[in-house]
């Protein structure tokens, strides 16, 4: 980057922005936990799609390792995890 003239680089800088920008919009994922007591944290996990929240789903941790654990998880698995999530609560049970 030190050697493209001055230009160059707020032209590249300027037409990559926008492009990261799109990108970032159309599709991110989201987690982040709060505490409530010692040893009680809620935990959000979500997706957004052209700022549209499209799955949202919050749960309990009984402690803030475990909390951290399930929003690096989430953070690093969603692509996996939420078709698990969806095909879980649309599946029909057989009748026993």
């Amino acid at each position: 980057m030190d050697i493209l003239p001055g230009i160059i680089k707020l032209k590249a800088d300027t037409n990559l922005k926008k492009e990261l920008e799109s990108t970032e919009e159309e599709y991110s994922v989201v987690a982040e936990y709060t505490p409530r007591s010692e040893n009680n944290y809620i935990v959000f996990c979500k997706i957004v799609e052209n700022s549209e929240t499209v799955f949202e789903v919050k749960t309990f941790a009984g402690s803030r390792e475990q909390a951290k654990e399930i929003v690096d998880n989430w953070k690093s698995n969603a692509e996996s995890i939420y078709p698990k999530i969806l095909r879980a609560l649309t599946e029909r049970k057989k009748q026993e």
